[in-house]
């Protein structure tokens, strides 16, 4: 009786060599492999390599929604890398909020409390909409869904944030700190091989989890073989022995596209095949 996973094959992918006019964007495109494997039977990610290429503010929380009054505006903060807490500090993340919420509408402050937690403050009413992504850079939770009805507890922190008056101003505050930190991980989704169980569908959906903590914007890093987050092998299903193609997605844990910004990764899968086939027949 012969072997199973005796044969190895390494698929080395760089985004660099998608097609670029069909994919443009590097989180999301299909990788046609130049000769098909066969009789796979596992898939393990050897090594990923990319430039973390979004700040503290990006494109998944540079905007959020504003209610005042009648008056429904969208308040955008400028993409970058902020502070929170650092006297003096040029990035100083209250001072861009309370220029965007100003630009928007008129008659915010937005400073911190003693527990370091966030504070926007104004003279009337109002709410807020936010995402996921913007509920972990302010620190704020919403308790209210979208359409104003109480929050399940699944969502993240996103949905609609009322005021509270408090001495005379309307008050929004943070239940935590603000993240400068941008998103903590993203999830790297491969064809449709598929070993999380999480309350997440990006996770859910996904091969592995990146951790972004620790990297600094611009700069390139690698998760290889024996990093403590590297996940098992994926034992392929029988309708998945035949790899003709890779498909990949890069997702933030909010499973929208991560912004590359144009800067490409590179990734290395080792394939197992049963012992004694070939490899393209």
């Amino acid at each position: 009786m012969s072997s199973t996973a005796g044969l190895t094959t390494m698929i080395t992918i760089d985004s660099a060599d998608r097609n670029q006019i069909q994919f443009t964007n590097p989180a999301d495109y299909i990788y046609k492999l130049p000769q098909t494997i066969r009789n796979a039977e596992t898939v393990e990610l050897m090594m990923f390599q990319m430039i973390r290429s979004e700040g503290s503010v990006n494109s998944a929380n540079t905007t959020f929604t504003l209610e005042k009054g009648a008056v429904t505006s969208t308040v955008t903060i400028p993409q970058g890398s902020y502070t929170f807490g650092v006297t003096g500090s040029s990035t100083d993340f209250p001072s861009a909020l309370q220029t965007a919420l100003n630009t928007a509408s008129s008659g915010f402050t937005v400073t911190s409390n003693s527990t370091g937690n966030l504070v926007i403050s104004n003279t009337t009413s109002y709410n807020i909409l936010i995402n996921s992504e913007t509920s972990r850079l302010l620190g704020i939770a919403a308790l209210l869904d979208f359409n104003g009805n109480s929050n399940i507890g699944f969502e993240r922190g996103a949905g609609k944030q009322k005021s509270s008056l408090s001495g005379g101003n309307h008050l929004i505050t943070g239940t935590k700190t603000p993240d400068m930190n941008g998103v903590p991980y993203v999830v790297l989704s491969i064809n449709d091989y598929h070993p999380n169980v999480s309350l997440s569908t990006p996770m859910q959906n996904g091969f592995i989890t990146i951790p972004l903590e620790n990297q600094s914007v611009g700069s390139r890093f690698s998760v290889s073989n024996d990093l403590k987050e590297k996940k098992g092998v994926f034992k392929l299903g029988p309708t998945q022995t035949k790899i003709d193609y890779i498909k990949i997605q890069i997702l933030r844990p909010d499973g929208s596209l991560y912004d590359f910004k144009g800067y490409d990764h590179q990734i290395v899968l080792r394939v197992m095949r049963k012992d004694g086939q070939n490899l393209t027949t």
